[in-house]
C-alpha cells in the first residue's frame, strides 16, 4: 500500500482548486496525513489539502483512489458487516480483531453498521429485478 501511494502521489493538482459553486481554494503548504486501514494493516496517506479560511477543505487524493470516508477500506467494513450482526458489538469487535489484526473499539462496527443500513434502501433500489423463467 505505501509503494502504491507513493506512486500516486499526494492528490496535488496545482496551486488553486475551483469548487462547483465557483469557491476558489488554495492548496495548503503542509500535507495532511490520515492513517487508513486494510488487510495489509495500518499505513499512513500523506495529501494535499486544498482550503480557503471559513470554507470546508478538499483532498483531491481521496477521489482519485477512491478512499472511504472512514480510515477503514471498503473491504474491511464490508467485513466488519456480519460481525455486527451475528453477536453483541464487543464479542464481533473482540473475533474481528484477531482474524485482521487490526486493533479498533467496538464502536467502530456500530458506526459501521449504521452507515451500511444507510445504504441498503438505495442499494436495492438501483438493483435490477431478476427475470423469473418459467
Amino acid at each position: 500500500m505505501k509503494t502504491y501511494f507513493a506512486k500516486r502521489g499526494t492528490g496535488d493538482v496545482g496551486p488553486t482548486v475551483v469548487r462547483g459553486d465557483g469557491v476558489v481554494l488554495e492548496r495548503e503548504k503542509k500535507l495532511r496525513g490520515r492513517d487508513d486501514f486494510s488487510i495489509f494493516g495500518k499505513f499512513p496517506v500523506f495529501r494535499s489539502c486544498y482550503r480557503t479560511p471559513g470554507e470546508t477543505g478538499i483532498f483531491p487524493l481521496d477521489e482519485q483512489v477512491n478512499l472511504p470516508e472512514r480510515c477503514y477500506s471498503y473491504f474491511l467494513q464490508d467485513g466488519m458487516t456480519p460481525f455486527d450482526v451475528e453477536q453483541p458489538f464487543d464479542e464481533g469487535s473482540d473475533l474481528f480483531e484477531r482474524l485482521f489484526d487490526l486493533s479498533h473499539s467496538p464502536s467502530v462496527l456500530i458506526e459501521v453498521a449504521r452507515d451500511a443500513a444507510e445504504d441498503y434502501d438505495a442499494f436495492y433500489e438501483e438493483r435490477e429485478t431478476p427475470q423469473v423463467y418459467r
